[in-house]
This record gives C-alpha cells, structure tokens and sequence, in this order.
C-alpha cells in the first residue's frame, strides 16, 4: 500500500507540496470481478448494479438532488456563469450552466484509505514503466481495434500519466502520425494519419 509521490512548485513558485504519481487506474471490470469474488453475487449481477447505480446518480443530480452513499460519500453538481458580476440582479437564469460534480468523501473512507498507508518519493519520469518504442507500439496496438482513441483510452493502455499521455499525442500529431479532432469545447479525440 505504498503510494509514490514526488514533489511540484506551485504556479506563483512560492511553495513546493507533494503530488502523487499516476499508477495507473482500476476499471469497473476489476471492481466487479472483486466484488463478485467478495460476495455472492455473479459478475453479471454486479455489473447491472453498478450500471443502474450510475444512471441513479445521474438523474438524481439532473434534479438537482445530492447522493449519499454510506460509507463512500456525497455526490452533488456545482454551478458556473460566463457573466461576471457583483451585482445579483444582473444575473439571469439563463447565465447559469452545470460546471461539475463534486465527489466529498465520508471520514470512514478517509480512514479507511489513510491507515496503513505509506509513501515513497519518486521522480516523475522514474515512474514510466514503458519506454518510448512500447509506447508507440501500443498506440498502433489501440489503432488495430478503433477508428479513433482519446488520450485517456492511450494513458489507460500505455499505463502513463495524463500529462505523458497528452504530451505523447500532441508529439505523435505534430510528426504527422495522428490528427487531432476537437468534438466539443473540451473533448478531443484522435485518428490515424493515412
């Protein structure tokens, strides 16, 4: 249970705090294959349930409800304007936007999460388990199965973090390999280069 961190400077350069080092991620595949295992329910059951839980969450919060999950925590929306304004009666109903949800975890989890815990300081780039070439190959790799990957589909495969996986892929389309395509105003997906 050893988390690795290593050590960044904030923006302004005025103090320097611990951040832990991607180590991966685990999918709802392995949560429902441990939870199977755990109890008796079949993975198939876990699945349904972990999926119907997630459209419960979903439309709860589209009502503006928050969910609390005992033992895990509270999941609620948060709100944003473009408008930027001291005065209330400027504002419009119409300048208010669903921003993100925000997860608070209970203390049992924190507790939970904290015992037994240790640390070891890593270098950042000490971390990478694959080189640049095994990188590459598991980009082509995702290209076998898919038209398109995002960068969190090739940080997953590559086991890298988000900022080696983004750095990656803008490379990989400034060499010509891949063209980047913007979906949305935050997401982007990326192809192949034929």
């Amino acid at each position: 249970m050893t988390v690795k961190f290593d050590y960044y400077l904030t923006p302004d350069k005025h103090r320097v705090y611990p951040r832990p080092v991607d180590n991966g991620n685990r999918d709802t595949c392995e949560m429902t294959e441990y939870i199977s295992e755990a109890c008796t329910l079949h993975s198939a059951d876990v699945m349904a349930a972990l999926v119907a839980m997630g459209k419960y969450i979903s439309a709860s919060l589209k009502n503006g409800k928050s969910v609390k999950l005992d033992g895990l925590g509270t999941f609620s929306i948060t709100l944003e304007t473009d408008k930027r304004t001291d005065n209330v009666k400027e504002m419009h109903t119409a300048d208010v936007h669903f921003k993100s949800i925000r997860f608070l975890p209970e203390t049992e989890l924190k507790d939970a999460v904290r015992e037994g815990m240790t640390f070891q300081h890593v270098r950042k780039n000490d971390n990478r388990n694959v080189d640049e070439e095994k990188c590459f190959k598991v980009l082509m790799y995702l290209f076998e199965s898919r038209d398109f990957i995002t960068a969190s589909d090739y940080k997953t495969e590559a086991n890298i973090s988000d900022y080696q996986s983004r750095k990656d892929l803008k490379r990989y389309v400034d060499e010509g390999i891949l063209k980047e395509i913007k979906v949305n105003k935050k997401d982007i997906i990326y192809m192949k280069n034929n």
